[in-house]
């Protein structure tokens, strides 16, 4: 994913993006939660390829987004539930609000 942080591989960025939450969904039993993520996932997604979009303000959210996905696999990795929490909840509770703000120039 860090590989892909340019506005020239903005659709390989947001394809590994959404790889990345498919395998982590994976380990999730089948139901609202899990059909609820993806539902998300696709809309954002959907948004992301959308051409009104400068360059900047799409490699303004491949930074964010990129961060926040490396602090979250930190967290995982060293299995810190009290971290882990707030920066899935900050990444994914509330994922409209971040990402519009996130695309205003």
């Amino acid at each position: 994913m860090g590989r892909c942080v340019s506005y020239d591989d903005t659709r390989k960025f947001f394809d590994t993006n959404l790889d990345l939450h498919s395998l982590l969904w994976s380990y999730l039993p089948d139901g609202l939660l899990r059909s609820t993520l993806e539902c998300g996932a696709a809309q954002i997604q959907r948004y992301s390829h959308k051409p009104h979009m400068t360059e900047a303000q799409i490699e303004k959210i491949q930074v964010s987004s990129f961060a926040a996905h490396k602090k979250i696999l930190t967290a995982l990795k060293s299995r810190d539930k009290e971290r882990l929490s707030p920066l899935i909840a900050k990444h994914w509770i509330y994922p409209g609000t971040t990402f519009l703000s996130q695309t205003k120039s």
